[in-house]
């Protein structure tokens, strides 16, 4: 797996184990995996690709975030957009919630929460004005991520079926 150093911003590669699993069972498989492991030891997803199959890496980790330094998350459209600014961001909500970063990348980040902050509706606008990609940058809406997987004539991932439960 490819990280970037912290001092220099350079790609460099990182110990650690890999395994690409089918993108329906990704989170599940993540899930169960990081159960199992040691807590100096984080599984997460290292790709972010709901049409193929994804990548889990294991790393050892000093902490919850370090995921995001070593990928060297960042997001250059958005404020805060520096890896430092972005993980001081999310310390400030570890405060208000319990929560895991379960993938990253350079410009993106994935977090599980396991509990939500009290005052809900105000949480859900923050969490818009930190990222306002998050409602809609991947696929744009729900319509085009359906027909992209009814195009490439492939299956939803059943995490993602189960979210869109519902919308209209």
């Amino acid at each position: 797996m490819k990280g970037f150093d912290e001092e220099t911003g350079a790609e460099v590669p990182r110990e650690g184990l890999s395994s690409r699993v089918s993108s329906n069972n990704m989170m599940s498989v993540l899930v169960s995996l990081q159960e199992q492991l040691p807590h100096e030891y984080q599984a997460f997803h290292n790709t972010l690709n709901v049409m193929d199959d994804e990548e889990i890496v294991v790393l050892k980790t000093a902490g919850r975030l370090d995921i995001m330094r070593v990928k060297g998350a960042g997001a250059a459209n958005f404020e805060p957009s520096n890896n430092d600014d972005i993980i001081a961001h999310l310390q400030q909500w570890q405060t208000r919630c319990d929560f895991e970063v379960s993938g990253a990348g350079h410009d993106w980040v994935n977090v599980r929460f396991r509990t939500l902050p009290e005052g809900i509706d105000a949480f859900t606008e923050e969490v818009y004005h930190f990222c306002p990609g998050i409602t809609g940058q991947y696929f744009g809406c729900c319509g085009e991520m359906t027909q992209a997987f009814e195009d490439e004539d492939r299956e939803m991932p059943a995490s993602i079926r189960e979210r869109l439960d519902g919308i209209d």
